[in-house]
């Protein structure tokens, strides 16, 4: 083996030695703060900006929420409110034309059959949103803060319920899916329903500030993003599950819904993640998010929801 060069040829090789440990040492040190910052994953000093997305224009859209909240004080479902405001929020977002309509709490379930009658036809509006939230046991019966329970499907086929081909309807309770057996909902009511909940599933509510059982500032920061950049001030950091998979999707996507597809695309979206929560943290926290398309499934256009 040939020896160290001597000399000149010495120096400049000690040189050149020196210089690339030195490289080697600083190279060494990015990449392990770099690798940290990774393995810690996102934290509340990084910036995420939210997406900025294009009001679509030409479409009409309605917003009616009933949503019960108030049982008592180791019940109180101070989430749902947090994601009724986060789906109003969207509406704002993705829509120039927005009209938010009835907006009942802690209602009766007399109350309830109001509210479904009530809801617009499409000579009102092209997209008709109706957000509902309750307990609700596993034979679908939803329980009334005064005390009461009614069954959620007998309720609706008491209303004299207005159709609409593009009914979008996000069922925000525990064991949500029972709807699905009922031809009613299907048929005349909703065109696609997102169920925060499989047949015999409960489901639950997050508070970010008690970082349980989920920090969702860290492993969902756009969601947090979104939710600190668009919600109210005062928001209470409760949100439910499937509000929390509703700010992540619509934190990442970038053009709103047109039709009953783009609406099913959305949904899709929020089963998408929800699967992903399960598979990362566990099903006790996370229920089966689904979609329930109703048939036929019609566009929804500018005037008439009929073309």
């Amino acid at each position: 083996m040939p020896g160290i060069p001597s000399g000149l040829s010495g120096i400049f090789f000690d040189a050149m030695k020196s210089l690339f440990t030195k490289q080697y040492a600083w190279s060494c040190l990015v990449l392990f703060i770099l690798g940290g910052t990774f393995l810690s994953g996102c934290k509340s000093t990084d910036i995420v900006v939210p997406l900025k997305v294009q009001p679509r224009t030409g479409l009409r859209v309605a917003f009616d929420s009933f949503i019960n909240v108030h049982y008592d004080k180791n019940r109180t479902l101070g989430g749902w409110p947090t994601t009724c405001d986060a789906v109003e929020t969207t509406l704002k977002l993705w829509y120039e034309q927005v009209q938010v309509r009835q907006h009942i709490v802690d209602g009766t379930p007399s109350d309830l059959a109001d509210f479904f009658s009530q809801l617009p036809g499409p000579e009102q509006c092209d997209i008709s949103v109706v957000y509902l939230g309750s307990i609700q046991d596993v034979d679908g019966n939803w329980e009334f803060v005064n005390g009461t329970t009614a069954k959620l499907t007998d309720v609706l086929a008491s209303a004299h319920l207005p159709q609409h081909p593009c009914r979008i309807v996000i069922l925000d309770t525990c064991h949500a899916a029972t709807v699905g057996g009922d031809e009613n909902w299907t048929r005349h009511f909703a065109a696609v329903t997102l169920l925060a909940s499989g047949r015999m599933e409960k489901t639950y509510q997050f508070e970010p500030s008690a970082l349980a059982p989920i920090d969702v500032e860290k492993h969902y920061p756009k969601a947090w993003d979104w939710a600190q950049t668009y919600l109210r001030p005062d928001w209470k950091k409760q949100i439910s599950y499937l509000g929390l998979m509703w700010m992540e999707t619509a934190a990442n996507t970038p053009e709103p819904p047109a039709d009953t597809t783009g609406w099913r695309c959305f949904f899709e979206q929020c089963r998408s993640r929800g699967a992903t929560f399960r598979q990362m943290i566990g099903r006790r926290w996370g229920s089966q998010i689904q979609t329930l398309t109703g048939s036929p499934e019609s566009p929804c256009l500018p005037n008439s929801g009929l073309h």
